[in-house]
C-alpha cells in the first residue's frame, strides 16, 4: 500500500478524489500501449478483494483486522541525471531497475551516467523506490518516486 498524502485529496487528479473515500488499484509495471496478462490478472484479483471487503462491510461482517499494518509513504520524486543544459546524461542503475519497493540504502548504486560513472544514493533515510523508469514520466525526466516505510495504526 502506498500513501500519497503529500497534497490534499482535492489537489490529486485521480478518480478516487471525487468521493469522500476512495481507493486506487494500480499494478505494474506495464509499458504504455501494452496489455500484459499477468498485470491484468493482478488488477482483477485486487479489485475482487476490494469488492469482497465492501460486501462484508455492507453486511456488517468485516472480520477483526490488524490494529497496524506496514505501508509506503510517498516522500519525493527523483529526476534522471541532467547536464547544466538540462539534457539527460544518465539512466537508472541496473540494480534499481525493476526493483520496486526494494530498500535503497545510503551508498547503494542509483544511476549510471552515460560515461559509465555510477551515482550512489546519498539520502539520509532508507528509501523504497517505485514507479521506476516509467515511460509515462520520461517527458518530465522523472526517474522514480521514493517512499519511506511506515507503520499505520488503525
Amino acid at each position: 500500500m502506498v500513501l500519497e498524502d503529500q497534497v490534499s485529496m482535492t489537489e490529486h487528479h485521480f478518480l478516487c478524489s471525487i468521493a469522500d473515500q476512495g481507493v486506487i488499484v494500480e499494478v505494474g509495471p506495464q509499458p504504455q500501449s501494452v496489455i500484459r496478462q499477468d498485470v491484468l490478472d493482478w488488477m482483477d484479483e485486487m479489485t475482487k478483494h476490494i469488492l469482497d471487503f465492501i460486501d462484508l462491510f455492507n453486511r456488517n461482517e468485516v472480520p477483526e483486522l490488524p490494529a497496524t499494518f506496514e505501508a509506503y509513504k510517498y516522500h519525493e520524486t527523483l529526476k534522471l541525471p541532467e547536464s547544466e543544459q538540462g539534457e539527460r546524461i544518465g539512466m537508472v542503475h541496473r540494480n534499481v531497475q525493476d526493483a520496486d519497493f526494494k530498500v535503497l540504502r545510503h551508498g547503494d548504486p542509483l544511476f549510471t551516467l552515460f560515461d559509465g560513472t555510477v551515482i550512489y544514493w546519498d539520502g539520509d533515510y532508507e528509501a523504497y523506490p517505485h514507479f521506476i523508469n516509467e515511460a509515462a514520466y520520461y517527458d518530465n525526466n522523472l526517474a522514480m518516486s521514493l517512499a519511506k516505510k511506515v507503520t499505520v495504526t488503525v
